[in-house]
């Protein structure tokens, strides 16, 4: 049982030490920032993931009170969020959200969104195909 106990104990020291070795894994799966301030579109889309969870995967949700964001113009959407940021427009949580964000981000976040092909919705309630 001691040398169950003191092997676990060797085992937990000794993991912090080998932690910090270069792995290449992460290295080709984590890319550097400058490599997405480059690449505007990759850069709105992955910012714009931060929206994914109330706004929809792309910004497609359909909600009467989450607006979805694909298709939205991007000087629209511009300037929702420097209204958000602003306390401009009396919001429960995209206030907060907005503020997170640089204008940088925003605008490549609004060049991602309006990008993305806004899907049409049925029109009235309760119609199914």
């Amino acid at each position: 049982m001691q040398k169950i106990i003191l092997s676990g104990i060797l085992l937990a020291l000794l993991l912090p030490v080998h932690a910090e070795e270069e792995n290449p894994f992460i290295e080709k799966v984590f890319v550097s920032p400058d490599t997405y301030a480059k690449d505007p579109e990759v850069s709105g889309k992955m910012l714009g993931d931060n929206c994914d969870a109330c706004h929809g995967t792309q910004g497609r949700v359909f909600d009467e009170g989450i607006p979805a964001l694909a298709g939205i113009p991007k000087d629209t959407f511009i300037k929702l969020m420097m209204d958000f940021k602003a306390e401009k427009k009396p919001t429960i949580i995209m206030n907060h959200v907005a503020r997170a964000f640089t204008d940088g981000e925003i605008s490549r976040m609004a060049t991602y969104f309006a990008a993305q092909p806004a899907t049409p919705w049925l029109a009235k309630k309760g119609e199914e195909k």
